[in-house]
């Protein structure tokens, strides 16, 4: 059996130390502002509460709350925390957005090796570690919906139908990608259109439908928001 070429096994060596630290990070979270803000939009929704409403913690659509509802029931089945749970989850990821981005490089004609690389810049890149594994920020998930349109406008035929679902699901996650959807409209081949392009606003708008009533919290909070 021929071992592997040493680009390869440097390859996979920087895999696994990623992945072990981010690991080794989510064990030794000690807690956070965000985690503790998760926490607080966890209780309110249990009460069926309005998180627009109840705190000033909370700036963006209500997709990211349900998702945390979600995982703190699992946590809770699982005898862990929601940290934990959160954790996992940005882990899971950016596990995922790593071998997605592999994918993409591979369909662009690049080989393997050079393929897995990019990913691995990604995987190991110290923003990408510290602010999914020590800071609990959510912002990969985001990001990983916006590859999955990339990846869906790339494909032959393109799933455009499909690209415009994952930049819509990216919006309503966290819409760190506020100004992408318009991208879909300056791509010339495959064309989508202003309906495509413009509907991933359409529905990040209707999600606030339920809470009209704190139609003003929304706007300081989500439309306002300037971080610290």
């Amino acid at each position: 059996m021929t071992s592997a070429p040493p680009a390869r096994r440097l390859w996979l060596v920087g895999y696994v130390f990623a992945a072990a630290l981010r690991v080794g990070l989510v064990f030794a979270y000690p807690g956070g502002y965000d985690t503790q803000s998760y926490e607080m939009v966890v209780s309110i929704e249990e009460r069926h509460g309005n998180v627009y409403s109840e705190t000033t913690r909370y700036n963006y659509s209500p997709v990211w709350a349900g998702v945390l509802r979600a995982l703190s029931r699992l946590a809770t089945a699982l005898g862990t925390s929601l940290d934990r749970a959160v954790l996992a989850l940005l882990l899971l990821t950016d596990a995922a957005t790593a071998w997605l981005l592999a994918r993409i490089v591979r369909a662009r004609g690049a080989p393997p090796l050079r393929a897995g690389l990019a990913a691995l810049l990604f995987f190991a890149n110290p923003i990408s570690v510290l602010t999914s594994s020590r800071l609990a920020m959510f912002d990969n998930l985001s990001l990983l919906f916006l590859l999955v349109t990339v990846a869906a406008m790339e494909t032959a035929p393109a799933r455009k139908g499909g690209a415009v679902a994952a930049m819509s699901a990216s919006l309503l996650v966290k819409h760190v990608t506020w100004f992408h959807p318009l991208l879909l409209y300056r791509r010339r081949e495959p064309r989508v259109g202003w309906a495509g392009a413009l509907a991933p606003y359409g529905l990040f708008l209707a999600s606030f439908l339920p809470f009209w009533r704190s139609w003003d919290r929304i706007r300081q909070l989500v439309f306002g928001y300037q971080s610290l």
